[in-house]
């Protein structure tokens, strides 16, 4: 009868009826045409997982560290890539803004203290001739008078020296053109680029040795 176990026609047969087999269906243990033998995407880093969290139970200590490695690599990864994605125009324009505007400022802090040098140097002389005034109406001895002189004077010195080296920093910052202030401040900020990017592939390359 069509459908028992009796071939096509009724005759009877030992093979299977169409559409059965004895071998493995399709796409069931027989691997697809083309497909790896290797294990699936991802299953290595669960393994790799798995051993890790064996780890932590065996040696917790260990695994903390291996973690705080790398997480350290990954940083120091990370900015190494935007080291090597910097915009270094855009960042030698805004460090020649910065470099003009602080010695601008720098320029008016020195004269402010000039000024204020020129003063104390003003004052100091008043004292002076205060105290030699004194001597002459016997207010104070010649001895007091001459350590009080010593003193005054030895301030006026310093105070007059130190006007002297700021109009020298003046000089020095004035005769500075500006080509050469956006050349020095160029050069300062590719030789300080180029050195993070040296420190940190140097840092990267220590992880191996670990």
């Amino acid at each position: 009868m069509f459908g028992t176990s009796t071939g096509v026609f009724g005759a009877p047969s030992s093979t299977p009826a169409f559409g059965a087999s004895s071998s493995p269906a399709l796409g069931s243990s027989m691997p697809s045409f083309g497909a790896p033998s290797t294990p699936a995407f991802g299953s290595s880093s669960s393994s790799f997982g798995k051993g890790l969290k064996a780890l932590a139970e065996v040696n917790p200590l260990y695994a903390k560290r291996f973690d705080e490695t790398i997480y350290r690599y990954s940083g120091a990864a990370r900015y190494l890539e935007e080291l090597q994605h910097t915009d270094l125009e855009s960042k030698i324009q805004g460090a020649i803004g910065d470099a003009v505007l602080k010695e601008a400022i720098t320029a008016k802090v020195r004269a402010s203290d000039i000024s204020e040098k020129k003063a104390r140097i003003w004052s100091l002389q008043k004292q002076r001739r205060r105290a030699r005034a004194k001597l002459n109406a016997e207010e104070i001895t010649q001895e007091e008078f001459n350590l009080e002189d010593a003193a005054l004077a030895s301030e006026v010195q310093a105070e007059k020296e130190a006007v002297e080296v700021l109009k020298q920093e003046a000089s020095a910052a004035t005769a500075v053109s500006d080509a050469e202030l956006h050349k020095r401040v160029r050069e300062e900020v590719l030789a300080k680029h180029e050195k993070s990017i040296s420190n940190t592939k140097a840092y990267l390359m220590s992880f191996s040795l670990l």
